[in-house]
């Protein structure tokens, strides 16, 4: 009676995952009595995608989307390593469809442990990892947990090449997904040393090849992007970067953001090789290619004035107040000999040789005025107010009497 109990208690706690990494088992069924009957099915939906379903007199229990990816074991054909992913629906769909592309119902989450199984969940074995991992480990006695030895090396070094792979087909599932970041290991993760390697690999992959996701939604080497605050993103395209971003083999790109502060996806962003690249040196791109006093100006003027002049006045307008947000008062003098200023007839000047608009002495020549969209243009109060801010900060004035005085002396006396 007692072991009747026991087989009834170990039957009803079957997870779902039971047959995730029995590939030859198709369903596990039993019948207790007249009363309870219970069904683990493994559904295929495609080549890495499995459903698992828990059934508890015909009612579905529980029904789980997974992700898994395998290979033969090196050496042992009939054995085989796998990595798999929990997927969770989208909000707002219910029920998975065959016919709808998989991005567009689930996405990948976090495992909530990680589980490690031989052929069956290791239950005591640890990986830190957020996602499953399977192999033919010789496991302790008690099978629940990985024996420390050599042979099993191997197959951790598979894993680690597995799981780096897997990124690619993920990628070109549409799953690779800023939000999918927070499921590969961090540098901030606690993992047991033998699956460092894995994290390592995950790692190597996403620096040097396509797979880290980018601001513009494509993905790239990590190593070729750059990273900054989401105010200088929005202002400078992946074109502007290509012009002011000199030292790199590959176009730069912006990386994908995290939306959090020391979340698990901004952890592993910043465990990554991308550049830094944020408003100081922003300037100092500026600096080296529109300052007024800069003795190389020779070969970059022809390229600077013309990408300015192809920006709309409400860009010129980010870029001001951008700088205003960035910049302390004391270093504006960063700033104040750039010729980035936009007068009405479409050329640049220094903020101490330009004038807001006025009504009086209207010509340009003699007191060149500013494009007034630059401060006054779109409906965003703050941004306004902040670029007027920085054209008053670096020298811009209104035309007073002392103003007009002085143009005419400048421009009829010497």
């Amino acid at each position: 009676e007692d072991a009747s109990c026991e087989i009834e208690s170990g039957l009803s706690d079957l997870a779902e995952t039971t047959l995730l990494f029995l590939t030859n088992l198709e369903a596990i069924r039993w019948q207790i009595g007249q009363k309870v009957s219970g069904d683990i099915l493994r559904i295929q939906h495609s080549e890495n995608h499995f459903e698992m379903l828990k059934q508890i007199n015909g009612r579905t229990t529980t029904s789980s989307h997974f992700l898994k990816f395998d290979q033969p074991v090196h050496g042992l054909k009939k054995q085989r390593v796998a990595v798999a992913y929990v997927l969770d629906f989208l909000p707002n769909v219910q029920k998975f469809k065959p016919r709808n592309l998989l991005a567009k119902q689930l996405k990948i989450v976090p495992a909530t442990p990680g589980h490690v199984a031989v052929f069956f969940p290791a239950n005591k074995e640890t990986s830190g990892l957020r996602f499953h991992l399977h192999a033919p480990f010789i496991p302790e006695l008690s099978r629940a947990s990985i024996k420390e030895t050599p042979a099993n090396e191997p197959l951790f070094q598979q894993l680690a090449t597995l799981s780096a792979a897997s990124l690619h087909d993920i990628r070109d599932l549409g799953l690779l997904t800023a939000d999918f970041l927070s499921v590969l290991p961090n540098p901030q993760d606690t993992l047991p040393p033998r699956y460092e390697c894995i994290r390592l690999a995950i790692v190597e992959a996403m620096n040097t090849e396509p797979l880290t996701p980018t601001q513009s939604k494509s993905h790239a080497p990590a190593a070729h992007l750059l990273q900054a605050k989401a105010s200088l993103k929005s202002l400078l395209s992946k074109d502007d970067l290509e012009l002011l971003v000199e030292d790199f083999e590959e176009p730069p790109q912006w990386a994908i953001g995290a939306t959090q502060k020391n979340s698990n996806v901004d952890r592993f962003l910043n465990g990554l090789e991308i550049t830094e690249w944020g408003v100081d040196e922003f300037i100092d791109a500026i600096n080296s290619k529109c300052s007024e006093y800069n003795d190389e100006l020779n070969d970059f003027v022809d390229k600077m004035t013309p990408w300015l002049k192809n920006k709309p006045v409400d860009w010129h307008q980010q870029l001001y107040a951008l700088l205003n947000s960035e910049l302390e008062s004391w270093e504006l003098f960063k700033v104040k000999n750039f010729k980035i200023i936009r007068l009405t007839d479409g050329e640049y000047s220094v903020g101490s040789k330009c004038f807001f608009p006025g009504n009086a002495f209207e010509e340009n020549e003699v007191l060149p005025r500013i494009e007034a969209g630059v401060f006054t243009s779109g409906k965003s109060k703050s941004q306004k107010e902040n670029a007027r801010t920085f054209l008053e900060a670096i020298g811009v004035r209104n035309i007073g009497e002392f103003e007009q005085i002085e143009a005419i002396l400048e421009q009829r006396y010497t």
